[in-house]
């Protein structure tokens, strides 16, 4: 816990930011960071709270899309994490994320067929890309597949620095928090 809480940083200035909602509670900019420092100070409730007001504002936009998913995948909500992904794949069907996370979803559900699938398909979009293998490695866990789970993870990570900083952050929270990760 103590890499983790070093290597996933906590956004400081989250209370002041939801002082000032307070008083301009339709600014979504100001909402979503308000959820973002939520999520990383793992209070996931608010994160969720957050996101689906700002969901429900712009049901359409995938950042606040993404933050509700991520959030109700923390929360164990996987049937309404992978509806979040839907609605991102129903406007984009190539997006990484969305993909990724839905196999993982799809795989804590127990419908292993189809978070293959959807693993497939991703890496026939991102065949270089090491986000996939990141998932790849997530779904091996929740099937308690350990050396694959290492493979691809290890594979995944060599490709680390390629990933945006978000999603870095992303990796580091997945390694430290995730049950399937836990043995």
């Amino acid at each position: 816990y103590g890499w983790y809480r070093e290597s996933v940083p906590v956004i400081a200035e989250a209370v002041h930011a939801q002082e000032k909602l307070m008083w301009q509670p339709e600014d979504q900019e100001l909402r979503a960071h308000v959820g973002r420092a939520a999520y990383s100070s793992e209070r996931y409730e608010e994160a969720l709270f957050q996101f689906r007001w700002l969901v429900a504002q712009s049901p359409t936009d995938a950042r606040w899309l993404e933050g509700m998913a991520a959030a109700e995948k923390r929360l164990g909500m996987h049937t309404q994490e992978l509806a979040a992904y839907r609605q991102v794949l129903s406007s984009n069907p190539d997006h990484m994320v969305a993909l990724g996370g839905s196999a993982v979803a799809l795989a804590r559900l127990g419908r292993l067929a189809e978070a293959w699938e959807a693993l497939e398909r991703l890496r026939g979009l991102y065949p270089a890309h090491a986000l996939p293998l990141v998932y790849e490695g997530l779904v091996f866990a929740i099937e308690g597949k350990e050396a694959y789970a290492l493979a691809a993870l290890e594979e995944g990570l060599a490709g680390y620095a390629s990933l945006s900083k978000s999603l870095q952050v992303e990796l580091r929270r997945d390694i430290a928090l995730d049950p399937a990760f836990a043995r």
